[in-house]
């Protein structure tokens, strides 16, 4: 892989998610001449403390979201952004033409983001004919009509259309705890902005792919999520899954998305993959993969200064059975 010579200044957003920490801790193990900006809306995220500069920013969503991320880019003579959360990749796409002289970025286009953002689009866009390759959850829509009873089974799955980190998220058991769920997924105006899943009880899987800019994947790897809560792995293992790695390539390349994505899979009771969800950033377990062997942020970081990126065998840059074990660290911040 080849190297970054030259000090860089790099801005990453999210930085009190396990994504982004993990992102930090991978360029700095690459010991490479990198300067990090990290910023978040949490005044107290942990990202702060590994990162040479620190700012707090408005949420995503926040219409002064954008102007925030400009100033720090002039401040900070930024040379790459990063934005490392599913609802700043959108606001920075809907902004790319403010961006685009000011930084460099390696972003898919605003509309594969915006399928992937949303479970619905998701499930309709590989339901697809022509994609029928590529194995999604049955799924509906909740309406004041529908009468659950009629089309899955208990246990089932409610879960938010637009969502991170497991929010939104209820495993249903019965009628009393569908109502729970799907009255808080209800808005203000009454309708309702989850949907209605069907529920695959085995092992769940994430896999990374980083692509070029022609949409080809050069680097693919998983894990399973061995303990996991809130959407996030406590315990999980590396692994070498050729069907896998082969259908979150082709569905990559069915929604011409470009760059870093993580994909994440389960089984239904026979072992049949589905593919569960689709996020535009890096995952939560990145760093994983940087001990086992790829260091998918630096790969990423390097295609964006225009770098190449040579593996022998893509879906192999890993080693499998690699554990990671994540705790909870104390960081005290001294008030002087």
């Amino acid at each position: 892989m080849t190297k970054v010579f030259m000090k860089k200044n790099i801005l990453i957003t999210g930085v009190g998610g396990p994504a982004s920490i993990g992102a930090i801790s991978s360029l700095q193990a690459s010991n490479q001449q990198l300067h990090i900006i990290g910023v978040d809306a949490n005044p107290y995220a942990y990202g702060f403390n590994i990162s040479n500069e620190a700012y707090v920013v408005p949420y995503a969503n926040d219409p002064t979201y954008i102007d925030e991320i400009i100033e720090i880019i002039k401040a900070e003579s930024v040379d790459v952004l990063i934005p490392n959360t599913d609802e700043e990749v959108v606001s920075v796409l809907k902004s790319i033409n403010r961006l685009n002289d000011l930084v460099n970025m390696f972003l898919p286009s605003l509309d594969a983001a915006e399928i992937v953002n949303n479970k619905a689009k998701t499930y309709e866009f590989f339901s697809q004919p022509s994609f029928s390759e590529i194995n999604t959850p049955r799924f509906s829509y909740i309406t004041k009509e529908l009468v659950i009873e009629n089309i899955f089974d208990y246990p089932m799955i409610v879960k938010r259309m637009v969502s991170r980190g497991g929010r939104g998220v209820y495993k249903v058991d019965s009628e009393i705890d569908y109502k729970y769920a799907i009255n808080k997924e209800k808005n203000k105006e009454g309708s309702y902005q989850a949907i209605v899943c069907e529920y695959l009880p085995n092992e769940e899987y994430q896999v990374t792919v980083l692509t070029n800019y022609n949409g080809e994947a050069l680097a693919i790897a998983g894990y399973e999520k061995v303990i996991y809560r809130c959407g996030n792995s406590q315990v999980a293992r590396t692994i070498y899954d050729f069907s896998m790695f082969e259908m979150a390539e082709k569905a990559i390349k069915k929604l011409g998305y470009v760059g870093i994505s993580c994909i994440d899979f389960k089984r239904d009771p026979e072992g049949k993959l589905f593919l569960n969800e689709i996020n535009p950033r890096m995952s939560s377990g990145i760093d994983l993969f940087t001990k086992a062997g790829f260091n998918f942020p630096l790969a990423y970081l390097n295609l964006i200064l225009g770098k190449e990126i040579v593996v022998d065998d893509k879906y192999k840059v890993c080693e499998s059975d690699y554990i990671l074990t994540r705790s909870y660290n104390d960081f005290v911040i001294s008030p002087k």
